[in-house]
């Protein structure tokens, strides 16, 4: 994300990014040292062809995870502004995976499950205090959970210096949701929330990870229509749908 970027999304959505910054200084008495923002997605094409290795075409939205942070000693402690919720994660204690625990996914899991996606491919993570807040709709297939994880992952990222690529941050986003968080999805959510340009489509090869900005044609506009109806990818058939394309 540049600075033009940041500025314009800003300008449009400047609430969100407002609302963390200001809980942000009132439960950590001070600034935060950095601030993220990753959008939701919407996809034209990409109902399980992520996870067989083939062409999605998804879009990033308007609607976005901010998140504020800064670097501390011990462990981190994180808060869900939305959900009136906080929590303190220790990088070298975490809890084990979600399948091996038998229990839903809480919204822990998400920034837990990058931890644990660093740690696993040798990557040190510094404790952080942090803020979060989303007007990207929850269970709405827009990719919430994405979302929260490529925010996480940019903050562990920028405290910890680690200089990644945007494939190297796509795999780990997505890592953290198949081996931590335990659904079987593809990279496509993560991807889009992290290469996604205004006005733009992004065709990916999920095979090869090469993609190209499309640019939407003049008078062009995509409309998301919310449905009302909610779900849980974790607690749902669709592990059971990528096995059995696998097989396929």
């Amino acid at each position: 994300m540049n600075e033009s970027d940041e500025s314009a999304t800003a300008a449009k959505r400047p609430e969100t990014r407002q609302r963390v910054e200001t809980a942000f200084r009132r439960r950590f008495g001070g600034p935060p040292s950095l601030q993220v923002r990753a959008p939701g997605r919407v996809n034209l094409l990409g109902g399980h062809t992520d996870t067989s290795e083939g062409w999605v075409l998804p879009a990033a939205i308007d609607r976005a995870v901010w998140l504020a942070a800064r670097p501390t000693t011990g462990a981190s402690t994180l808060v869900a502004l939305d959900l009136d919720s906080e929590a303190t994660i220790d990088a070298e204690a975490l809890p084990p995976p979600v399948l091996q625990r038998g229990s839903g996914a809480g919204w822990i899991d998400y920034p837990s499950g990058i931890l644990w996606a660093l740690a696993e491919a040798g990557h040190s993570a510094p404790p952080i205090e942090a803020v979060f807040a989303s007007d990207v709709p929850i269970g709405a297939g827009v990719s919430s959970s994405a979302a929260v994880e490529v925010a996480f992952l940019l903050a562990w990222e920028t405290v910890a210096g680690l200089g990644l690529d945007g494939i190297a941050r796509a795999r780990l986003a997505r890592r953290a949701e198949n081996g931590y968080v335990g659904v079987a999805s593809g990279i496509m959510d993560q991807y889009a929330s992290l290469h996604g340009a205004e006005g733009h489509l992004l065709l990916l090869d999920c095979r090869t990870l090469e993609h190209e900005a499309l640019p939407l044609p003049s008078g062009l506009a995509l409309l998301v229509a919310d449905s009302g109806v909610r779900r849980a990818l974790a607690n749902s058939g669709y592990n059971d749908r990528q096995r059995e394309c696998v097989e396929a």
